[in-house]
């Protein structure tokens, strides 16, 4: 299924006239434009949305409404009183839609209602570009796959379940979704990542011995492309996904005697000679998704826990844990173990030649601002403002308290510098050198301050430990690397831009903001000035501080040095003395890198060149992060 677009549109019930136009956004190659919606103002309750959709192939389009009652944040209620251009729609200009709002939502009034109006052609699917993909090897297709509700576990009297599957529960998707066509292939690695894990090769079988860790290092990188914002799925989505609409123990039904399992999934009955088979080649379930029983286990997003018996709305498993989920069975396991709510676990950093994933890619969506206006107006599209270098973006985060700091974010521009120390720079490690010229090709958004317990609580509903420096304001730490990417995932979810770590330049040139001496703030050789830009040992009274609270650099960055440790992207190697463009640092790795100096360090780890590694899956009193978001 391929969307055409995904627009948001104010209809503010009972209240008065609004109309809206929203800048045009293209998800693929059909085009939706010129959305308004108005409320009528005869007392009748209704309100009308017009929108233009044009398809390059003139097919037939689907298009569906869904309500938000909270300005945007989840859109769960689904409009039935609706008639008009709605559902199978011919393409063309000013289709209509009306809604009875009065009949749907007696009663109710208010600023914050919102409708979502989407449209995709089923009939088609998606293909990202992987530069390097050898001829004959499958693309990455991806498919849509609509927001909806299921029962998510397996009941009690399930042939084959085990205990970790109950207790049932209802969970609503409130966002469509695309999910991999096929598992990742191994030519899909190679090409993104420049070498294969895999022990039984070909370009089109599933990439396997890959741990959780490397996956999210493949959606680094592929994120980097500038096709979507790409993850993995949350475990509620792999199951959606994977049931297709169907409450049996597969996929294709219940198959008591398995005599149809052979057609749909590679398992221990039909797998010979032993491994992992080319992708594609059995019966796909209802949403047009292959192997999703069988072959190889898929990594979900998730820290596995158990499951709770209340209905929940797009879950993502446990705040923390030990180990990550997988789903799906494998090549050479039993066949109730390829049962769509079948749940397995393993450690983040665990490779298997049975563990491989498939990708999911966020479905962007608009929000706009309602403008009042008269009743016969005359549509002027927007025209973007560019944000200058410099300026910054607040980033909005449901639930943040009064008086919390907020998420805001500065433009770093894209240039040249020179990474690393000289060899003769006061308190300098090997590891700083040698020093190479970097260049960063393209401009982009870095955190104006490391993120804090209120972001981190609001976004994940828990704090860590913290023991050194409690408040909403001070820095989250007790954070390891995995950690930072679960906060990163659920951000990416809020539809406001694709956000992730710096890699270990962008950090670096972000922090030197221009300069080239030991500190941003100058060589400061009797440590005289560190007092007034950063928390470090000897001013910190044994403690991380509030944010912002010394001076920032050139671009407008606090605490970039001292307070705490922030994690990078990259895994933790040596440099070379080349030249680069957009570095990304070593391809695997046991480490991954800090930056910035702490409170409870020295002067000398807090220049701009130190750098420290820490394992992935641990975190301290002193180890936080700040985020970078794609321009």
């Amino acid at each position: 299924m391929k969307p055409k677009y995904y627009y948001l549109i104010n209809a503010i019930l009972f209240l008065g006239f609004f109309l809206i136009d929203l800048p045009q956004v293209q998800a693929a190659e059909p085009i939706v434009s010129n959305v308004k919606a108005s409320q009528r103002l005869d007392g009748s309750k209704l309100v009308d949305i017009y929108y233009d959709v044009e398809d390059a192939d003139s097919a037939a389009v689907t298009v569906s409404v869904k309500i938000s009652d909270d300005d945007g944040i989840t859109f769960l209620i689904t409009p039935v009183t609706l008639s008009g251009d709605v559902g199978e729609v011919a393409p063309g200009k000013n289709k209509h839609i009306v809604w009875d709002c009065g009949q749907d939502l007696p009663g109710r009034s208010g600023d914050y209602f919102k409708a979502a109006v989407t449209a995709y052609d089923s009939s088609e699917n998606i293909t990202i570009n992987i530069p390097g993909l050898p001829s004959g090897a499958k693309p990455l297709e991806i498919v849509l796959i609509p927001a909806g509700t299921f029962t998510m576990g397996s009941p009690n009297g399930e042939p084959g379940r085990n205990t970790n599957e109950g207790p049932q529960h209802q969970v609503t998707i409130t966002k469509p979704f695309y999910m991999g066509k096929y598992e990742v292939t191994q030519a899909q690695w190679q090409a993104v990542m420049g070498a294969n894990p895999s022990n039984f090769k070909g370009n089109n079988l599933p990439v396997e011995n890959v741990s959780w860790d490397d996956c999210q290092n493949f959606l680094y990188y592929i994120n980097k492309l500038g096709q979507g914002t790409f993850r993995l799925p949350t475990e509620a989505e792999w199951e959606y996904a994977c049931r297709a609409g169907t409450t049996t123990r597969f996929y294709w039904g219940d198959d008591p005697s398995y005599t149809q399992i052979k057609d749909y999934a590679w398992y221990d009955g039909n797998n010979s000679p032993s491994g992992t088979k080319e992708v594609g080649l059995k019966l796909p379930n209802a949403f047009g998704l292959y192997d999703m029983s069988g072959n190889v286990w898929e990594w979900c997003q998730d820290w596995y826990g158990s499951y709770s018996s209340a209905s929940q709305i797009d879950p993502a498993g446990a705040n923390s844990g030990l180990n990550r989920v997988l789903r799906g069975g494998f090549w050479e396991i039993n066949a109730w173990s390829c049962r769509s709510a079948h749940r397995y676990n393993e450690t983040p950093d665990v490779w298997h030649i049975f563990f491989g994933f498939r990708l999911v890619r966020t479905y962007d969506q608009i929000i706009a601002t309602p403008t009042p206006i008269s009743p016969t107006p005359t549509p002027v599209p927007p025209t973007p403002t560019p944000v200058a270098a410099g300026e910054t973006i607040t980033i909005n985060i449901t639930g943040l308290p009064s008086g919390s700091t907020p998420l805001e974010m500065v433009l770093i521009p894209a240039g040249t510098f020179t990474m690393g120390s000289p060899d003769n720079e006061p308190d300098r490690d090997s590891d700083e050198g040698p020093q190479h010229q970097v260049t960063l090709t393209k401009a982009f958004y870095m955190g104006k301050y490391e993120v804090t317990q209120a972001q981190w609580l609001a976004v994940m509903g828990s704090n860590p430990e913290s023991l050194y420096g409690v408040g909403s304001n001070y820095p989250v730490h007790y954070v390891s690397w995995n950690d930072c990417l679960t906060f990163i995932q659920k951000l990416n979810q809020t539809g406001q831009g694709t956000f992730r770590l710096p890699t270990e330049a962008e950090w670096e040139y972000a922090c030197r903001a221009g300069t080239i001496t030991r500190f941003y703030w100058g060589d400061d050789p009797n440590s005289s000035l560190i007092y007034q830009y950063a928390w470090f040992q000897d001013n910190s009274n044994n403690s991380s501080h509030e944010v912002g609270l010394k001076y920032p650099n050139a671009w407008g960055l606090h605490d970039i040095s001292g307070n705490v440790w922030e994690w990078c992207q990259d895994w933790y190697g040596s440099y070379s003395s080349a030249s680069q463009n957009d570095p990304y640092g070593a391809n695997s790795g046991s480490y991954r890198i800090l930056r910035g100096g702490c409170w409870n360090l020295i002067s000398g780890n807090c220049r701009s060149a130190d750098r420290v590694k820490g394992i992935p899956d641990s975190g301290n009193s002193y180890s936080g992060f700040r985020v970078c978001r794609t321009q």
